[in-house]
């Protein structure tokens, strides 16, 4: 399944022109790519649905019949392994804007730049502080990993739980989207990119469980299913996210249940693209998108001190310069930071927790 790897890239990449839609706006690009940089947000959704999927794919047999700590403890070691290390990494780069303003004797957002703020960003709970608006700090984009994390650490114990049949599964599927709608209408948001700090980590929870349920779909109906009809099921799903993109606000009500409906035809189909996402060039993108996500944000801060004094004014060049600096910055870190330090942790750690 490396293709899934490559959608994870995908995903990533479209968070980032989301974050670019103050420069993309002034220049003349097409509807179908203004789609992709005024919904990127939504790339969120999909990635928790398909993180969900992936890691009840792997421990659902695991964790589904009984607890060992000692299976919970190697769990949640190499889940931390997988996202901090390079969270902190990425977030001490973001002390350099502090001091930048310090030394040029600018002015500096004491919110944004808060040592409060940047205390729960490494602890990796921003997006737990209901009341507050923390994750909007430092390296915004990390509120998401601050709910990965919260649905890491509820995963062993919901897996012991879950349905065993698939009917269960499907009821606990309806009642888990049907609540974001209930949710975000009760609230008054008009859209999943609203309310974060209200309901971002309720809306990371359970679309990382909805993929949990996906992968109880997949189990049974793989092979039940022809090509023909899943690829069906796919075309339908895709051409129907992107008509009620356009003309629908209130994507709550329908985003949650397509994406996983496109997941599950993606998984259980069998297509020319799926071909291409298997291509080693695109499997590596997807390998550095967790780089990408994280370090996207500081790319294009760093930019625009230093050549962009009104964002308005950014030239396809100054664009194109910041998506690449982004792709080359996420080569590095995944090679000489991510990477290298998954190993480093889990083995310490594992190790530690063997000898004691």
């Amino acid at each position: 399944m490396n293709y899934l790897t490559s959608l994870r890239g995908i995903a990533a990449f479209c968070v980032v022109l989301y974050h670019l839609k103050y420069f993309l706006h002034q220049h003349d690009f097409s509807n179908a790519l203004s789609f992709l940089y005024n919904k990127g947000y939504l790339a969120v959704d999909f990635f928790f649905l398909l993180s969900g999927f992936i890691l009840a794919y792997n421990y659902a047999e695991t964790f589904s019949n009984k607890l060992n700590f000692s299976e919970i403890q190697t769990f949640i070691i190499k889940r931390i392994a997988r996202i901090y290390p390079l969270h902190v990494f990425v977030l001490a780069l973001f002390l350099l804007f502090p001091l930048a303003f310090l030394i040029t004797d600018r002015s500096i957002d004491a919110k944004q730049y808060s040592l409060v703020a940047l205390f729960f960003k490494i602890l990796l709970v921003d997006i737990w502080i209901i009341t507050g608006e923390y994750w909007n700090t430092w390296n915004m984009p990390s509120w998401t990993i601050s709910g990965e994390l919260f649905a890491y650490l509820l995963l062993p114990f919901v897996l012991l739980v879950f349905p065993k049949k698939s009917t269960g599964v499907f009821i606990l599927f309806c009642v888990l989207v049907l609540s974001i709608a209930i949710m975000y209408d009760f609230f008054g948001f008009v859209s999943l990119g609203e309310g974060i700090s209200t309901l971002g980590l309720f809306r990371c929870v359970v679309t990382f469980y909805c993929g949990v349920c996906l992968h109880v779909f997949f189990v049974k109906f793989k092979d039940k299913i022809s090509n023909r009809g899943a690829v069906s099921l796919l075309v339908f799903a895709c051409t129907s996210c992107v008509v009620l993109g356009f003309n629908f606000t209130a994507n709550h009500f329908f985003v949650p249940s397509l994406f996983a409906l496109m997941l599950f035809a993606f998984l259980c189909s069998k297509t020319p693209l799926h071909t291409l996402l298997n291509h080693k060039g695109m499997v590596y993108f997807g390998e550095i998108s967790y780089s990408l996500y994280l370090n996207h944000i500081f790319v294009i801060a760093f930019y625009k001190m230093l050549f962009l004094a009104d964002a308005s004014y950014a030239s396809v060049f100054d664009l194109t310069a910041i998506i690449v600096s982004c792709i080359v910055m996420s080569h590095f870190t995944y090679q000489y930071i991510e990477r290298p330090m998954r190993r480093y942790t889990v083995k310490r750690w594992s190790s530690r927790s063997v000898n004691a």
